[in-house]
């Protein structure tokens, strides 16, 4: 059973809800007040509706994943080798230093 605000609260107490609010805040803050609300009501609807997409998409195969795999199989190539004194490529077969 869902009940409504309006329903909950006769106009007698809208009125002395919004009298004390005025009195609580001033003039001129409670127009700074509720664009501020409406800006947390805005942002919160955004956020959640990305977390429910999120949650939505647990499960799927994630497109940049396959992206993070290639770049990894990238990674794994081994990688040319240089001296650090000359520049010049060291060849993969040799393991020994030079003294």
């Amino acid at each position: 059973m869902q009940i409504l605000l309006a329903e909950l609260f006769g106009i007698d107490n809208w009125i002395f809800i919004l009298v004390a609010a005025l009195v609580l805040f001033g003039g001129k803050q409670l127009p700074e007040l509720a664009k501020n609300m409406g800006r947390f009501i805005h942002e919160f609807k955004k956020h959640s509706a990305g977390v429910g997409e999120e949650i939505a998409g647990v499960g799927k195969p994630n497109p940049s994943a396959t992206a993070g795999n290639a770049l990894e199989a990238d990674l794994a190539k081994p990688k040319p080798r240089f001296d650090p004194y000359t520049g010049q490529p060291l060849s993969n077969d040799s393991n020994t230093t030079k003294a």
